[in-house]
């Protein structure tokens, strides 16, 4: 399948040029030998397009059509919130610019071309690895890609939290309130390929934060360490699994809400009083977290702005823009009562 990318390097335009060009667009300024000339292009690549699009007149609203690919199943993200919230709002900016989500995929079922044609443009939520996808997604070079931690690819737009630092800000909160071991509890990252379907495992950038900064401080301990997966029966399985190997640190950093209701769980069950006896800090602000016992202090990551950034990224590009956007989403620390002093022996 020939590309707009591959016709916008023999015309020796922008990918975006050829874009307007190719689907009509009355409101894109163009010179006569430019047009030619990319429309020369066109024909010596063979390329055919999926679909004319039709364009009232020059002041007319032009209708593009979207797609969405998740890499979550509708049962995984069920079970955590953040990729619910960053759908929502995916959708909710996409009716407030007039873009049509033409279809909503996940990587869980089988996918093929036909499934994608006649987008103008795919927005991607989490790892999903870029190569096998344009094998299969090639008809345009317009993807944003949101929350995807590995194997980014320079030439596309992106948008994701800033979970470096806001780990670090927790870490910092911890130390500052006399907390000397603190453990993690979390999941790994992944990256998924859409045609075998095959999943590699990465370690999470939370974790990953964890170690580096509690290195630099003199205060690692790999003995604290628990990694599982992301649902809350595996938050409460590590945290009983520490509690049974004792002793405890006098604080945990969880990698997510989820995790934290399943843990909070097992040390309750247990006698251990939190934040009295341990203090705990997490990630994602879900609704539920102001409501645990005791209120959940944690990340919040705004997700919801995530998913309206990322269709705001793509209709900008499909209105001309061919630089390459990348949007970092800072995050902030909601301070409930979860985490406290560090317990005096």
């Amino acid at each position: 399948m020939v590309r707009i990318k591959d016709i916008a390097q023999l015309a020796q335009v922008s990918d975006a040029a050829v874009s307007r060009v190719l689907n009509g667009d009355a409101n894109f300024a163009v010179s006569e030998p430019t047009r030619q000339r990319i429309l020369a292009a066109a024909a010596e690549l063979g390329y055919k397009p999926s679909r004319t699009r039709k364009v009232k007149d020059q002041h007319s609203a032009q209708r593009f059509q979207i797609g969405l690919l998740m890499s979550v199943s509708q049962v995984d993200e069920a079970n955590d919130p953040y990729y619910l919230s960053i759908r929502l709002g995916i959708e909710k900016q996409c009716l407030a610019l007039g873009l049509d989500l033409k279809t909503t995929l996940r990587i869980d079922k089988h996918l093929t071309t036909d499934d994608f044609a006649d987008l103008d443009g795919l927005i991607v939520v989490g790892s999903i690895d870029q190569r096998p996808l344009r094998q299969i997604y090639a008809q345009n070079d317009n993807l944003v890609f949101v929350h995807n931690l590995h194997h980014h690819d320079p030439d596309y737009d992106a948008v994701w939290s800033d979970l470096e630092q806001a780990t670090e800000q927790c870490l910092d909160e911890l130390v500052a309130l006399g907390h000397r071991s603190i453990g993690y509890i979390g999941g790994p990252d992944s990256i998924q390929n859409i045609i075998t379907r095959e999943t590699e495992n990465f370690r999470d950038v939370r974790e990953l934060t964890y170690e580096r900064k509690l290195k630099e401080l003199g205060l690692y301990q790999p003995e604290h360490v628990h990694i599982g997966n992301w649902s809350a029966a595996e938050g409460q399985r590590m945290a009983a699994e520490a509690v049974a190997k004792g002793p405890l640190p006098s604080a945990f950093l969880i990698g997510s809400d989820p995790l934290s209701m399943g843990a909070l769980r097992a040390f309750r069950e247990a006698g251990i009083r939190v934040p009295e006896d341990l203090s705990i800090i997490s990630f994602d602000d879900i609704e539920a977290a102001a409501y645990m016992t005791p209120p959940l202090t944690t990340v919040r990551m705004f997700t919801e702005e995530i998913g309206r950034q990322a269709v705001k990224t793509l209709h900008d590009r499909l209105l001309g823009r061919d630089v390459v956007v990348n949007s970092v989403i800072p995050c902030r620390l909601v301070k409930r009562q979860s985490h406290g002093l560090a317990r005096t022996e």
